[in-house]
């Protein structure tokens, strides 16, 4: 919105001076010299302006395009890997890969308000059993994306089993449960995930390039309900944390 309100701002105002040489130029309108000065200086810083904002823009959007196409690259293979470890586990039945949803979270923190880190999705795959993603700015510590990033280590949980066990829970019931059950969601939240969402498994991304080690996002698996063991277990974990690793390496060389 703000940067909407500032462009419309910056075409009144190219407008206007435009406006104004056209009349002094025909007579209709007599400026003063400085006017004159200030109403060319602005034409052309506007119009400077405006053709860098494009060449930005167009090239953030080439970057960001590389990004998700790497990052798809990684994520589709994240994807296969759990499925061809879990199909010849007989507790698991026959997953199909359309059962199953991963997307990866970039950790940022806004220039106007460093101070309040966002979570953001680069991207995500899932096929079209899985439902769509829901309306929530995850943040750390909240969701199970949130407490990952948070506590630096992989969470998961069923989303699905909690939902059945809070079914029909007013607010208040819902602000008493404990802070394990909640994950950081108020009663609002809580309803605009429902149901979305069976067993997610987040694993954080670490940044180690640096002196000091950080988090710098986290991939997140989902699938139906019920196979929280094995979606937890060491080996599909081993996969995220692989991913995460490549992610890094990916992101990089953009």
């Amino acid at each position: 919105m703000v940067v909407l309100v500032l462009k419309v701002v910056a075409a009144l105002v190219a407008a206007v001076a435009a406006v104004a040489l056209g009349l002094h130029a025909s007579g209709v309108l007599t400026l003063s010299g400085t006017q004159r000065v200030a109403a060319v200086v602005a034409s052309a810083v506007l119009a400077a302006v405006s053709t860098v904002a494009v060449a930005v823009r167009d090239w953030r959007e080439r970057r960001a395009g590389l990004v998700r196409e790497r990052v798809d690259d990684v994520l589709d293979g994240v994807l296969w890997a759990v499925v061809d470890l879990l199909v010849t586990r007989p507790e698991v039945g026959r997953l199909d890969v359309r059962d199953l949803g991963v997307a990866a979270y970039r950790l940022e923190r806004p220039w106007w308000a460093p101070w309040r880190p966002r979570l953001r999705r680069v991207h995500r795959v899932r096929a079209r059993h899985r439902p769509t993603a829901a309306s929530v700015d995850w943040v750390p510590g909240k969701g199970v994306v949130g407490r990952c990033v948070a506590q630096r280590r992989v969470v998961a949980q069923d989303l699905g089993a909690v939902d059945e066990a809070t079914r029909g829970c007013t607010r208040e019931q819902w602000d008493a449960m404990p802070d394990d059950v909640r994950l950081g969601l108020d009663f609002d939240e809580h309803l605009a995930v429902r149901g979305r969402y069976g067993v997610v498994v987040a694993a954080p991304v670490i940044d180690d390039r640096r002196a000091v080690a950080r988090v710098s996002g986290c991939i997140a698996l989902d699938g139906p309900s019920g196979c929280l063991a094995a979606l937890r277990s060491d080996d599909v974990v081993g996969v995220l944390e692989s991913a995460g690793a490549l992610l890094l390496r990916q992101v990089a060389r953009t």
